[in-house]
């Protein structure tokens, strides 16, 4: 059993990962996080939804995300 996020997107920009997160914010009091990765010579910004503790949970903001017209991908991480 690990800890499921929802990637919401991946964003060159620090402003545009900062815009996405202020909306996510906006809606119905989600609490997303900016993660800064670097690739090779450049700099990407993650912004993502979780952990949440179950499969059922992460699924429940996946399908109101998707309602609010914003996709996400489901990751799964394995406890450390």
């Amino acid at each position: 059993e690990g800890a499921f996020s929802l990637l919401i997107g991946t964003y060159k920009s620090k402003k545009e990962a900062d815009t996405i997160k202020i909306r996510l914010a906006s809606i119905a009091s989600l609490m997303p996080r900016m993660e800064e990765v670097t690739l090779e010579f450049a700099s990407w910004y993650r912004v993502k939804l979780g952990p949440y503790g179950t499969l059922r949970d992460a699924n429940k903001v996946r399908l109101f995300l998707r309602d609010q017209g914003i996709d996400s991908i489901l990751e799964t991480e394995s406890p450390r």
